[in-house]
């Protein structure tokens, strides 16, 4: 008897990262410096915004600097024997010029001035930050759901699909994240430096000192940087378990429902949140330590430095007020840049993850996006020559597939389940590339046509068709968007779903819900089967597409699919006799091989396969 375990239905950890406790294996330099090189080559995509908004952090900056400086002149102002400065004595100087009076009133006034430009600059410095995170977060979006539309079918099959939606959407959200977080960063990097350059003008040993504080307070946030970017990595980590799992459990969710497994389902759930919960904890507390080696640390060591200088240094008292206004204003700022850097590097892994995928997709796919009817033409001849395929190294799912189709007509293959049958439509399709021998289309070799050109040669209608959320109409337009609604209905006539739509409250414009949740299966083969009819494509692929229709129905259809086959090439992978005794040709596929090939009366002659193949149909 198996015994399942509690994580049996938990979908296994991102590669990344490491066995039960969730320890992110990516080592912090070679990570850190990988993800950080890519941001800042995406960075170049808002030069001007990014120039924007440096500039208003030099104009913020500037003008705060002139306007502390304005502060040792006032004290002197308001002191009644004290001697003037240096400051004093050149701002003298510059209101002489102007024909301004240096009295207490017109330093304040002047102030109060660069005090507004450093807060209208600030202000809009904001907004310009603002909009290049919230810029850069939906170009990444926009790329991140491209990319993810244009991933080759067999590495999306290996891709879990709540991993991409968590990329699409938190990952492109940290990245973008990241270039305002930098803004922050930059500000407070910027006035850091121009306080630390006003302390050295008001008292070099002061500053000397200070600056040793500002030293050990960087060695020790050295360690919280290195947890930082590992946390980041863990926390998207977990989120992409998270979004996995919904997604999976959703999917299925007609299934849980069924074997009434909604708790077991809660309780795995519950664990998964909750290990985010510890995560999202740990990067609070870092976040806190942090700035318990600034703030509080950088106050108290501050507080002493000037109540030493009171005691020892002779300093005179506006130099010293003014010195501990720059160290105010400093260390609030030297805490928002320990953050915000703290912040960048927790989702500089969200910018690696949107990378692999960026490097997943198929560059050819999104090149070639531009749809024209004029590509298509009449394909008159497929070969497939010695071709093989293999899943998985070694294990041949195909071996020497030798077919010839020429001109139009219908071509079926028929086997056992996993005999190859599938994969030989996917290798025709191009969802797969031949590992050894090569496909021939009018001969050229399949693997030099682009993908979208050939694909829209092509209609597939597979055994359990998806049906989008949306209307009837939108279902079938879907196989050809400039589709009139004269052609939508000519298909659906063809398809037999033109009198069960026309009986739907609202025709053709009723919403079929979540994967056509509104309609029978039958009902989504033929929609589905409307879908191709009306592409108009070159080569029509029915992968068992008429298994859930009624006698009737079925019947209907495949006079019209005579009718197809006539002018295009029709390939149906079938189970069921009916559909396939007509066939102009008959594949018999056994163990990833072709047994034989034929009319459906040349087989029932010579192939014993085929003949127990239709004599357990006969029986059914």
């Amino acid at each position: 008897m198996i015994a399942l375990t509690k994580t049996d239905f938990i979908l296994p950890l991102d590669p990344s990262v490491k066995g039960q406790n969730g320890k992110h294996q990516r080592r912090f330099g070679k990570g850190y410096l990988r993800d950080a090189r890519i941001s800042v080559r995406y960075l170049g995509r808002y030069k001007a915004l990014f120039a924007a908004n440096f500039g208003l952090i030099l104009i913020g900056g500037i003008t705060e600097g002139i306007g502390i400086g304005l502060i040792i002149p006032v004290f002197e102002q308001l002191q009644d024997n004290a001697a003037p400065s240096a400051i004093s004595e050149v701002l003298t100087h510059l209101f002489a010029l102007v024909g301004i009076p240096f009295s207490i009133y017109y330093l304040l006034a002047a102030l109060a001035t660069l005090m507004l430009i450093k807060y209208v600059a600030q202000a809009l410095q904001g907004y310009v930050g603002r909009q290049l995170g919230a810029t850069a977060s939906r170009d990444f979006r926009n790329q991140a759901f491209s990319a993810s539309m244009h991933v080759p079918l067999s590495q999306f099959h290996r891709t879990r699909v709540g991993d991409l939606t968590a990329t699409v959407f938190t990952s492109a959200e940290g990245a973008g994240a990241i270039y305002e977080q930098l803004s922050i960063f930059l500000i407070s990097i910027v006035f850091c430096f121009l306080y630390l350059f006003m302390a050295l003008a008001i008292s070099f040993d002061l500053s000397l000192a200070a600056g040793g504080m500002i030293a050990i307070s960087g060695i020790l946030l050295a360690s919280r940087f290195r947890i930082g970017y590992r946390q980041g990595a863990d926390e998207k980590a977990a989120i992409d378990r998270i979004y996995s799992y919904v997604v999976d459990k959703l999917t299925g969710f007609k299934t849980v429902r069924e074997f009434d497994n909604a708790d077991l389902h809660l309780r795995e759930f519950r664990g998964l949140t909750d290990a985010f919960r510890r995560i999202a904890v740990q990067i609070q507390v870092n976040r806190l330590v942090a700035d318990f080696y600034v703030e509080p640390l950088v106050t108290l060591l501050a507080i002493g430095l000037i109540a030493y200088s009171i005691a020892w240094v002779d300093i005179p008292l506006s130099f010293l007020m003014a010195f501990f206004v720059v160290l105010v204003r400093m260390v609030p700022r030297a805490k928002t840049a320990s953050s915000s850097w703290l912040q960048i590097l927790s989702m500089l892994p969200h910018v690696g993850k949107l990378q692999e995928l960026f490097d997943l997709s198929d560059s050819e796919d999104q090149q070639s996006s531009v749809r024209t009817d004029a590509e298509k033409r009449k394909i008159l001849k497929i070969s497939f020559e010695e071709v093989g395929f293999d899943y998985v190294v070694g294990k041949p799912a195909l071996t020497d597939i030798n077919l010839m189709f020429r001109g139009t007509g219908t071509f079926a293959l028929v086997g056992e389940s996993g005999a190859g049958k599938s994969t030989i439509i996917d290798l025709l399709i191009g969802h797969h590339v031949p590992v050894r021998g090569r496909i021939m289309v009018d001969g050229r070799d399949l693997a030099e046509i682009p993908g979208p050109a050939w694909r829209r040669q092509i209609a597939v209608v597979p055994q359990d068709p998806h049906v989008f959320e949306g209307s009837v109409a939108a279902n079938i337009r879907y196989g050809k968007l400039t589709a009139s609604d004269d052609e939508v209905i000519a298909a659906a006539r063809t398809a037999h779903a033109h009198d069960f739509i026309t009986a739907m409250p609202e025709g053709y414009d009723t919403a079929l819900g979540s994967r056509g949740a509104q309609i029978s299966a039958g009902q989504r083969q033929r929609v589905a089967l409307a879908r191709a009819i009306v592409r108009d494509p070159s080569i029509l692929i029915l992968d068992e597409a008429t298994s859930a229709l009624d006698s009737e129905s079925e019947a209907a259809i495949q006079r019209a699919l005579e009718d197809i086959s006539k002018e295009k090439m029709l390939f149906v992978v079938a189970h069921r006799l009916s559909t396939i005794v007509s066939a102009d040709k008959i594949i018999v596929v056994e163990a990833g091989t072709v047994a034989n090939q034929g009319t459906h009366a040349e087989l029932l002659l010579t192939n014993e396969t085929y003949r127990r193949y239709v004599a357990l149909q006969s029986e059914i």
